[in-house]
């Protein structure tokens, strides 16, 4: 083999011998990884190139030399070590950047294809979006044309003897087995200590509730708009325990006053139990009055409020019991003093169930003897006796904080009251002493 040139070879080693003092030069680094030497002929010639080898890697360190990228003279030291000496290995700096910008490119792309698939998957949501939309709109004036023409067919008199009943009777006929029927309803009075009662009775171990206190089936729309289906399905599965029946109910307070609330209430539950809470009719007014004006459905002081009963209220019993679709709000809202003619309202109820079905109870009573009052409960729902647990319903319990009513107000009111008070009290053979 032909030897190199000494001046070649003094060349290469003072160019290492340069390098090697800025081996730890600061900046980026480049990693090359140094290898077993390979015998080479130049070495066996040259020692001084041993030596060289040696000191890069006392300094460096093995097996990581770090050279400083600003350094130019680091790559021509490392192709020298590999090509004329055999002692290194692994990639160039290049071919690291090279290796990391493919991946880089790969990853953009994935990332790309990923931002695509999820546009197309937002547009498609839209698009499902606009046609679910397109739908229902289409649905709700499929109603009112229907709703138009019963109404027209109505107007003509097309209706046939005792159609005001069908509706009733089908849904009587679609109950649906998944959802026990209520064995009792506290149908009022409003403000009188309902919700108190309700979640009262709900502490019993035989009692369940509903899945709302107020269901409403039976003075809204929901009669017409839903079925006996919908309405069972708001209360669990019939159910024992212990050999004990567990029963469950419901409670909207404007079952009492709504005209059409006994009759529907008869088809569907003709053997339920039935509970009115009466409060003081003086006290009961002012109560609902300060109610709507929390709830902003009452803009008018209670003076005058009561002053537009008459004029807001007008004629909307009537129309009700002609056409039993017609909603009337004022009469939910605005009738303070005749929600307080109880003995009409009582009336009512009993042309469609027996008296011994309906119990009638002093919401002052709850109020005074809780414990008491609840028992008396317990044991016309036939409910086993216990301890009675009231502590937990308080929480829910309706409680505000008003004004007193005005000394004149109140002395009116009791004037207007007396006359169907006593009406009342010869009713029910009991005196409330109000």
């Amino acid at each position: 083999m032909n030897k190199p040139p000494a001046c070649q070879v003094r060349a290469h080693l003072d160019r290492a011998n340069a390098v090697i003092p800025s081996i730890r030069a600061p900046g980026q680094d480049i990693d090359i990884r140094v290898g077993p030497r390979k015998p080479c002929s130049v070495v066996q010639e040259y020692p001084a190139i041993s030596v060289v080898i040696s000191r890069v890697e006392k300094e460096s360190r093995l097996p990581i030399y770090r050279f400083s990228k600003t350094v130019g003279l680091a790559r021509d030291m490392r192709a020298f070590l590999r090509l004329e000496a055999g002692t290194t290995c692994g990639n160039t700096p290049d071919e690291i950047r090279r290796k990391h910008a493919r991946k880089l490119e790969a990853a953009r792309r994935t990332i790309e294809e990923i931002r695509k698939q999820l546009a197309q998957s937002e547009q498609q949501q839209k698009e499902q979006t606009r046609k679910l939309e397109a739908a229902r709109r289409k649905i709700r004036k499929t109603r009112r044309q229907l709703a138009q023409k019963e109404r027209q067919l109505d107007q003509r008199g097309v209706r046939t003897p005792g159609s005001e009943d069908l509706t009733s009777t089908r849904k009587a006929e679609s109950r649906i087995e998944f959802g026990a029927l209520p064995d009792f309803l506290i149908i009022g009075t409003e403000k009188g200590g309902t919700t108190f009662l309700y979640w009262s009775l709900c502490q019993h171990p035989y009692v369940e509730p509903a899945a709302e206190k107020e269901l409403h089936f039976f003075d809204t729309r929901k009669w017409f708009k839903r079925d006996v289906g919908w309405y069972r399905s708001q209360f669990p599965a019939p159910a024992w325990r212990d050999g004990q029946k567990v029963i469950t109910g419901e409670a909207s307070p404007y079952y009492l006053f709504h005209p059409s609330s006994p009759r529907r209430a008869s088809v569907i539950l003709p053997d339920a139990k039935l509970i009115a809470l009466l409060r003081n009719p003086v006290d009961r007014a002012y109560s609902a009055y300060n109610h709507k004006v929390a709830a902003g459905q009452e803009p008018l002081s209670f003076e005058e409020a009561l002053a537009e009963e008459e004029r807001r209220t007008a004629g909307e019993l009537e129309k009700m019991l002609a056409d039993e679709r017609y909603y009337s709000r004022s009469f939910r809202i605005y009738a303070y003093r005749s929600r307080g003619i109880y003995v009409d309202q009582l009336q009512r109820w009993h042309k469609h169930f027996t008296p011994d079905q309906l119990l009638v109870l002093r919401s002052e009573d709850l109020f005074a003897d809780p414990v008491e009052t609840v028992g008396t409960v317990h044991e016309f729902l036939d409910l086993p006796k216990g301890d009675t647990n009231i502590t937990s319903p308080t929480k829910k319990r309706n409680r505000r904080t008003f004004q007193p009513m005005a000394p004149a107000t109140r002395q009116r009111l009791e004037q207007f009251f007396e006359p169907h008070n006593q009406r009342l009290y010869e009713y029910l053979g009991v005196d409330f002493d109000w």
